[in-house]
This record gives C-alpha cells, sequence and structure tokens, in this order.
C-alpha cells in the first residue's frame, strides 16, 4: 500500500461555473474550477457533496483510478501476471540458497528458513470499496473513516493473491504481511485475513503494522531471522528505503536496483494513492484538498504533460 495515507479532512472542492477552455490561464483558473465556484450557470448554488447530502462529487481525482481497478480486464489480467511471476521466483528461490531479495539482509543467511514479505493494502487486500466510499460521500481518505472500514473486515483478496500465498505456505515459506495501519487495527485485519483464509501460522506476529522506522525496519527485523525470498508490493517503499523523494529521485532509485524488478521484487499496480501522489504536495498530509490538487496541476506542467 501502498501505504493507508494521513489526508486531512478539508471539504470537497466544487465545480461547476462552466468548462475550462484550456489551462492555459493557470494555476488562478484551476483554483476558480476546483473552489470558488459557488453556482451554477442557472444560478442556483450547487448540491454540497459530502456526507452531510449524499451526493456524489461531479468529478474525483480518484475516479478513473477506482473504476479502473474495480472493472477492468486490464487490472485483472496484470495483478494475476504479477503473482504469477512471483510463484516462478518463489521457485527459483527456494532452490537457490543464495538468494536474497532484502537489501537489508546481511551476514550468512544461507541456512535460514524462507519468508516472503508482501505489502497488504492494494497488494493483498483490495480496499476500493473504501475508495468508492470515498469517491461518493467522505471527499477524502480519513483515519476515522478508514478505521470504519477495517472493522467491517470485509476487504476481498486481490486476483492471485490467495492462491499464490496458500502456494508458498505449502512450501514452507513463512509469511509476513507489512503495512502503515495503525496498531488500533490490528484486530480487524487479523479477522480480515483469517476469513480470507490466508497464512497466519504466526498468528499476529506475522502482521507488521506502522513503525518509527518504517517498513524497512519490518524487513531488517524479518532477515535476521529469515532468508527473505521475496519482496511483494505496490509501493517503491516496499523494496527499498529512500522513496519519499522527488519524482525523478524516486525514478532514479528505481533504476538504480532494475535487476531485481520481475525477479526478487514484484510490484502490483496502485494509481490511486501512495508516495508517487504524496511527492508533488511534499508528503504534506495536512493540507486542504484543492491546495493539494493545484500542487498536482503543477507537476502536470513540471512533467510537460499539459
Amino acid at each position: 500500500m501502498g501505504d493507508i495515507r494521513q489526508h486531512s479532512r478539508a471539504p470537497l472542492a466544487r465545480r461547476g461555473c462552466g468548462r475550462l477552455s484550456s489551462l492555459a490561464g493557470g494555476l488562478a483558473l484551476v483554483a476558480l474550477s476546483l473552489g470558488a465556484c459557488a453556482e451554477t450557470p442557472g444560478g442556483a448554488a450547487p448540491p454540497e457533496s459530502g456526507a452531510a447530502s449524499g451526493t456524489p462529487a461531479e468529478t474525483h481525482e480518484m475516479l478513473n483510478a477506482v473504476l479502473w481497478q474495480t472493472s477492468s480486464a486490464e487490472y485483472e489480467a496484470v495483478v494475476r501476471q504479477s503473482f504469477r511471476m512471483a510463484r516462478m521466483s518463489l521457485d527459483r528461490a527456494m532452490a537457490d540458497p543464495s538468494w536474497s531479495a532484502a537489501l537489508e539482509q546481511t551476514g550468512a543467511f544461507a541456512g535460514l528458513p524462507p519468508a516472503l514479505i508482501l505489502d497488504l493494502d492494494e497488494t493483498v487486500l483490495d480496499n476500493t470499496p473504501y475508495e468508492d466510499r470515498i469517491i461518493r460521500v467522505e471527499g477524502e481518505f480519513t483515519r476515522e473513516g478508514f478505521r470504519k472500514w477495517c472493522e467491517e473486515a470485509k476487504a476481498a483478496a486481490t486476483p492471485g493473491a490467495q492462491e499464490f500465498l496458500r502456494y508458498a505456505d505449502r512450501q514452507g515459506v513463512a509469511v509476513f504481511y507489512v503495512s502503515a495501519r495503525a496498531e488500533a487495527e490490528r484486530s480487524c485485519t487479523l479477522r480480515n485475513l483469517k476469513r480470507l483464509g490466508l497464512p497466519l501460522r504466526q498468528g499476529s506476529d506475522q502482521v507488521l503494522l506502522r513503525a518509527k522506522d518504517g517498513k524497512s525496519g519490518h524487513r531488517r527485523r524479518v532477515a535476521a531471522r529469515y532468508r527473505v525470498v521475496l519482496l511483494v508490493g505496490d509501493s517503491l517503499e516496499d523494496f527499498v528505503a529512500g522513496s519519499k523523494a522527488a519524482p525523478d529521485q524516486r525514478r532514479l532509485l528505481a533504476r538504480a536496483h532494475a535487476d531485481r524488478w520481475g525477479r526478487q521484487w514484484i510490484m502490483l499496480p496502485n494509481p490511486m494513492y501512495g508516495h508517487w501522489e504524496a511527492t508533488f504536495y511534499d508528503f504534506d498530509y495536512s493540507l486542504p484538498r484543492a491546495d493539494k490538487l493545484k500542487k498536482k496541476y503543477r507537476g502536470l506542467k513540471a512533467t510537460g504533460t499539459r
């Protein structure tokens, strides 16, 4: 999870003053289109979006991403393809005691029992019903909203995840689930994993939640006891430390480990949220949503993708 976000509770930005003919007007017009349009062409104020009215926003920055993940054949194909690749890599790793996927693995590890480390949200668990709820009602991520979703323990498994994890378990590979979820969400997370019948031989110790030293710290602790044969995730931080950086730096970091992708490291898609998005507003999750959107528009200009 990619990571579970820590966005603020800023109100939904509204649109409704007519269409901008181009982006040539710059950020001032963008700001108008996002929040300053108080009336519809007929003169009446547009309906409020959000929990009070239940009316969906006219548009939302996650709309296409959620539609793609929930309905496209392409999403299911690429995720199943990723888990099939993970299974082939797992087989190779089990046959090669010199194989380790964790940069944090040091010292003699060939004799250690094998383990794989997976991100949880959008890698093993599909939270798109909650993302749908954000688009239709809540406007943006809140910790309280996500905790309610977690308590429902209704997240489905991503396509191919159950089959892959059960296969790994049969091969004697310990499975560790890593997430930025809060400790208070451990119980509901475990209930969800148990409902899906996913491997939990070591119980709650297999679920590694938010830590001060991040996911790299979790990898280091697992690597002290196991040979880490595979990493699976949907964000660069699921594989290597240093992902909270500018987009060009993040790409350079990914390229520096190009030989690991598709072998020891298996990446799944997450176009909805993550460090890739937060880099555009300097990881300041407290910013109002409208301000985050303005900074994302600047990102378009910076990358030359008007």
